[in-house]
Parts: structure tokens; sequence; C-alpha cells
């Protein structure tokens, strides 16, 4: 059975138990109703009857105890039989209950009356016979009994019938309430359990867990929408699956392709930086190799070419080294033994190192550092941090204008790193350049006449980077100057000390 029909039924049974709760309302009501239809009417009828006896006595009182006051006589007696009257008006009934037994009884009363109320003549003497009266009176304590025993038989029924609509609704209203707990939990039961189940599966998808399944139970509708649900995850394990192979297949395509661009991009770069010096030592060894083939004198004169000739061909075999170590250090940087490292002490001889060389005696350069110098600590290769410091200083100096050129280098201890920021006031760099300062062979220094293969940067890069730190740049601009900022991690004084 689905859902809905559940629901149906359960809703129907909940409005039947409803309505029979209705129905004995309404039921005990209007019994009471009746009832109380009945007590009112018969009440009236005995304030009617207790009048009736009012007037009939205070007619045989005044009888009794006056002699001439026939007026007054006759207005009781008048007023008694009024009332008594009053009680026969039948059409339409006036009060329930007034059977032809008691309708006789109230004939008999007016009888009576009238009887004694003719015995009456205005302004003569009384012959009213007492007896009448008496009978009368007689009749009117026998109709007050009767009606008495109806008032407490209907009070006795209207009290049965009132303990018994009141049980009646205790047992559908407590029928009622069990039902609609027992609908009610099977209702949550039958659909929290399942959404339980479809929340759990929900969550393994979005965890990109697609071997989820929900079990095929409940309602017909959970049933259906829970073979949906599983063949959905089927399709998108599926999917993933072949996702996640191509995405395995792309990425080393990708890597592949990566490798061979760098490859092919060092490659060229490289041939280019030592095809240069190449080049110059072969035309240098040609013209040597003729001079010597073609003159066997031994002239001064050639003797001193020939040695000029030569030291340029050491010069360019060095510069030729130099590119080969660099390149092994941009390898593997970092491979000889590290120890705990001053960076104060490191800048400070930098610093003074590079401001006493000739060509950057006319440049400013400053050194500042904030806090403990103890905390200014880092694990490093003493040589690899001297060579970082010296590449930056040394750019910055060669990018200021003489004269008015100022560098400025400022160590601080920032949480658990040390930071170096070198600042220079000289050509900055447009947005293109910052985005390839760090390549291998990019420089701009031949565009200044300035010597450069392009691999300092890229060092260092891979210096701090291999210390666990971070390098950046900053410039605004052209003209604006340019700022590195390093951050390399602390070491505490406990492992300064101990190290």
């Amino acid at each position: 059975m689905g859902l809905a029909q559940k629901l149906a039924l359960k809703i129907t049974a909940l409005v039947v138990a409803l309505v029979l709760v209705g129905g004995a309302s309404l039921w005990g009501l209007m019994g009471l109703s009746r009832h109380f239809d009945v007590a009112q009417d018969e009440y009236e009828q005995l304030r009617e009857i207790y009048k009736i006896g009012h007037h009939a006595a205070l007619a045989k009182m005044l009888i009794y105890m006056t002699v001439n006051n026939h007026e007054a006589i006759r207005e009781q007696l008048e007023a008694a039989i009024r009332k008594s009257e009053n009680l026969l008006n039948t059409d339409p009934p006036k009060y329930h209950g007034l059977d032809a037994a008691n309708r006789s009884t109230v004939a008999s009363i007016v009888m009576h009356l009238r009887t004694a109320y003719d015995q009456i003549t205005p302004g003569g003497d009384a012959g009213v016979d007492p007896l009448r009266i008496n009978a009368a009176l007689g009749h009117v304590a026998e109709l007050a009994g009767q009606i008495k025993s109806r008032i407490i038989v209907n009070r006795r029924t209207a009290a049965s019938h009132l303990r018994i609509t009141i049980i009646v609704l205790a047992i559908l209203t407590a029928a009622t309430i069990a039902m609609a707990t027992i609908i009610g939990v099977n209702q949550y039961r039958g659909v929290m359990r399942p959404l339980r189940r479809f929340e759990e599966g929900v969550k393994k998808v979005a965890e990109a867990d697609f071997t989820e399944r929900v079990p095929l139970a409940g309602d017909r509708e959970f049933s259906r929408l829970a073979a949906r649900f599983n063949h959905m995850a089927e399709e998108l394990d599926g999917f993933y699956n072949r996702l996640e192979e191509q995405v395995v297949a792309k990425s080393r395509q990708l890597i592949s392709s990566e490798r061979l661009a760098c490859v092919g991009y060092l490659a060229a770069g490289l041939a280019h930086e030592i095809n240069n010096p190449l080049g110059i030592i072969s035309g240098y060894a040609e013209a040597l190799l003729g001079k010597i083939e073609n003159n066997n004198n031994n002239d001064n004169g050639s003797i001193d070419q020939a040695t000029r000739t030569l030291n340029i061909i050491c010069e360019e075999a060095f510069r030729c080294n130099e590119i080969t170590s660099k390149l092994l250090s941009l390898a593997c940087p970092g491979a000889e033994k590290r120890t705990s490292v001053s960076v104060t002490r490191v800048a400070k001889r930098v610093v003074e190192m590079m401001g006493g060389l000739p060509q950057f005696h006319d440049c400013r350069i400053t050194l500042t550092v904030d806090g403990d110098e103890d905390d200014l600590f880092v694990q490093s290769n003493e040589a690899e941090l001297n060579q970082v410091l010296i590449n930056l200083v040394g750019n910055a100096l060669e990018a200021v204008s003489p004269g008015g050129g100022r560098v400025a280098v400022e160590i601080k201890r920032r949480g658990r790193w040390v930071t170096l920021r070198i600042r220079d006031n000289g050509r900055g760099m447009t947005e293109e350049v910052m985005g390839q300062v760090f390549d291998p062979f990019f420089t701009d220094k031949p565009q200044r006449d300035q010597h450069g293969i392009g691999l300092g940067l890229c060092v260092t890069h891979a210096i701090v980077e291999h210390h666990g730190g971070h390098i950046r740049l900053n410039s605004d601009g052209a003209g604006k100057g340019s700022e590195f900022i390093i951050e390399l991690p602390a070491l505490t004084l406990e492992a300064v000390v101990h190290g």
C-alpha cells in the first residue's frame, strides 16, 4: 500500500472518530436539553399549582375570619379559577406531562372553586361551603405531589443520561487520542526512517562517495524514490570514475607537456648562454692558433697579444663554469648541512661588503633591525643565505641611479617568521617583468648595459622555498622602485642555544 492510501485511511479514521465524538456530544447535549425543558415546564406547573392552592387557602381563611368581606373571597376564588383554567389551555399544550388524569384533576379543582364562587352573593351573607374549597385544596395537594414525583424522576433520568454521555465521550475521546497517537507514531516512523536513509545517501554523494545505496524499503513512493536515487548514484559513480580516469590521463599529458616545455625552455636558454662564451672562446682560440702558425719569432708584442687572448678564453670558460654552477644550485639547493644562523649577522656582513664596492660608493645602503637580535635566527646554510642577500642587494644597487640611489634592508620578527625586506628607489618593474622575474635566464640587465645571465633570482627563489620560506615582489611600476620580501621560519631561543 502506498503512502497516499495510508494517509487517506488514517485521515478517514481520525475524521470518523471525531464525528463519533461530536455525535455523542450532540446526543448528550440534546438529551440534557430535553430533560431541561421538561424540568422547566414541570417547575412552572408546580409553581402555578402552588399559586392556585395559595389563592384557595387564602379564600378559606377569609371565610373563617371575615363575616361580611365577600368581595375579597370572590377575588381570591376568581384568581384561583383563572390560574386553573390556564393549566387546561392545551391548544397547543402549554406544559409537558399534563396527561388526561392531571387534566381531570385540574377540572375537578375548577369545578369545586367555581361552585364555591357561585355561592357568594355580592353584598349579602356568605353561604360558602368550606368543604368545596377543602376538596379543591386536596386536589391541588395531589396534583403537586404527582408533579414533584415527575420532577424527581426527570432529575434522575437526566443524571443517568449525563453519566452515560460522560462515559461515552470519555471512551470515544480516549479511543480517538489513542488512535491519533498510534497513527502519528506510525506515520512519523514511516516517513522519518526513509528520510534518514535518504539523508545518509545524499551525504555520501556530497562527499563524492557514489557507492552508497538506499534500501528499497518503506511505502511504495519511498521505494520508487530509492530506486531512482540508486540509479542516479550508479550513473554518477560511473561518470565520476570515467571523469577521474580522464583527469588522470589529461594530468599526465599536461605534466609531460609542461616538462617538455620546461626542458625545451631551459635547454634553449642554456644553449644561448653557453654558446656566446663558447663562440668567443673558439674565435679567440682560432685566431691565436693562426698567429702561432704564421709567426714563429718570439717578439714581445705577439706574446702580450697571446696572453690577452688566453685571458679572454679563461674568462669565458669561467663564465661557462658559473652558468653550470648556478644551474646545479637551482637543481638541488640546500644540499649542505644547515645550522642556526643569525640573519642579522649575515645581513650586516653583506651590507658592509656591498656598500664598500667602488661602483656603489655613491649609493646609500642602510640596515634596520626591529626587535631583539636573539629572536632573528633561522635554520639555514650560511653560504646560501649569504648568496640570497648578495643577489637581492646587488640587484637593488644596480637598479638605482648613481648619486641619489637608496637601498634599505629591514629585518624583523613577525610571529613565527623572520622577515627580510629589501627596498630600493630605482627603476621599478612593470607587470610583465614581475611575472617573469623568477624565471630562469630572464633578465633585463643587457638593456641597461649590465652583465647578467638571468639565474640569480631563480636560484634565490629556489633557496628560499627549499628553506620552507616565501619570497614575494612588490613594485608600483616603472621608475617607482621595487621591494623584495623574504619570510623564513624563525628558531626559538632554546633551539638556538641547544643547536
